[in-house]
């Protein structure tokens, strides 16, 4: 059996069954903010702790255990009013150095100064996501659609009978590559009236296993055929939309979150490899197991038609424990790479104010989408944000020491 990984599971689980980062449809916004939160989740669980997502209005954590620095999970707000000054609490029930051990010595890596640079490119990538959130549709009706233009369509599609697509009024970008090859293409040309009737097949090597190599049945109906026209990037489009109110503060800090993440993927991507998992308490366990699980958790509530043993089966697994066992190895790494910042922390007695920590989670907030911290543990419990936190400080550290040339 394959074992999907939970990216893939979470595209495909929002627009329903047979739909995959492959398949028929880009994200509507709503479906965009929850699919960049769990990728934030995932990857920040697993020590990529890049912050490009935006936040969704769903709470991604399940935790009922007491925040050691932050009250209980009824009151997991408390650290917000806690002494600035006060230690924060990183101990755990266990020792990390029991459940895992290093293949080779943490301090003084040796990174690449190049490979952590961030390009221009890579700052103007950002602010091209930034000026396509916010372009403007302006209908065209002298001429038939063109890739890059955005298709205002209703669409099934069908296969051995049974309907797998029913879309009204969806928002088709021609050229986005989130259809099957052949559906963007023959829209090409279409305009306002037009209903277009499509049958492709799929690709043998497609990554959802029910639908390699069948043939799907679309009819298209085109209401709409629009030009996307983006705003002038200036100092006042900045301010409107951003916390900053130039361009020169807002890419200066677009280019800082880039550079933290690039560092600190390195630090993951370094731990990961030379990070041996010896042992693991059966409650460490079953808490990242259950961090997989809530997000298909999650995508079920999203979807209202069916729940997690429902969208399990859709990907061919009988069970839980089947889905679990299939996907052991990236749960462990998941667990490996914790327990490294753990263990990190311990080693060299790092430690940190309730004041730094509190700032952490205002920056990660503003990164994410949310207005402040407040509102950012309405989503987050405190104690995932203390997780994240522990990264940054190992990371941190790692990198103060590290050889970088």
């Amino acid at each position: 059996m394959v074992g999907y990984s939970v990216f893939y599971v979470v595209v495909s689980t929002l627009n329903g069954p047979q739909q995959d980062t492959g398949g028929i449809l880009e994200m509507e916004a709503d479906m965009k903010k929850i699919w960049k939160q769990c990728l934030i989740f995932l990857c920040l669980a697993m020590l990529a702790t890049g912050c490009s997502g935006k936040k969704q209005p769903a709470e991604t954590g399940k935790n009922t255990e007491a925040s050691k620095s932050g009250g209980t999970e009824s009151d997991k707000k408390a650290i917000l009013r806690e002494d600035g000054q006060k230690k924060v609490d990183f101990s755990q029930d266990y020792d990390p150095a029991d459940c895992i051990s290093l293949d080779a010595d943490y301090r003084g890596i040796r990174f690449s100064e190049k490979k952590l640079r961030v390009t221009e490119e890579a700052v103007q990538s950002e602010v091209n996501d930034l000026l396509l959130e916010h372009q403007k549709l302006e209908e065209v009706t002298d001429r038939g659609a063109l890739d890059g233009d955005t298709l205002d369509v209703d669409f099934t599609g069908t296969m051995d009978g049974k309907t797998i697509y029913d879309e009204k009024h969806y928002q088709l970008v021609l050229g986005s590559g989130f259809a099957v090859p052949g559906f963007e293409e023959q829209l090409e040309g279409a305009k306002a009236g037009d209903e277009i009737r499509l049958d492709l097949q799929y690709p043998k090597d497609y990554m959802d296993a029910g639908l390699r190599g069948k043939t799907v049945h679309f009819t298209v109906t085109v209401y709409k055929v629009s030009l996307a026209s983006l705003p002038d990037y200036t100092d006042q489009f900045v301010a409107e939309h951003t916390e900053y109110d130039t361009i020169a503060s807002y890419e200066a800090a677009v280019k800082k979150k880039l550079e933290q993440t690039k560092r600190e993927d390195a630090v993951a991507g370094w731990m990961q490899e030379h990070t041996v998992l010896k042992s693991c308490p059966d409650n460490l366990r079953e808490e990242y197991e259950q961090k997989m699980l809530s997000v298909y958790e999650m995508a079920a509530e999203y979807r209202g038609d069916t729940d997690l043993e429902g969208i399990l089966k859709e990907y061919g697994y009988a069970s839980k424990e089947e889905f679990l066992k299939d996907n052991k190895e990236l749960i462990e790494a998941d667990i490996r790479g914790n327990l490294a910042c753990e263990y990190v922390i311990q080693k060299e007695k790092l430690s940190s104010t309730v004041s730094e920590y509190v700032e952490y989670m205002e920056d990660f907030a503003k990164t994410t989408g949310y207005k402040d911290a407040e509102e950012l543990l309405d989503s987050f419990t405190e104690k995932e944000m203390r997780q994240y936190y522990m990264k940054k400080i190992a990371a941190d550290w790692i990198l103060e020491h590290a050889d970088i040339r």
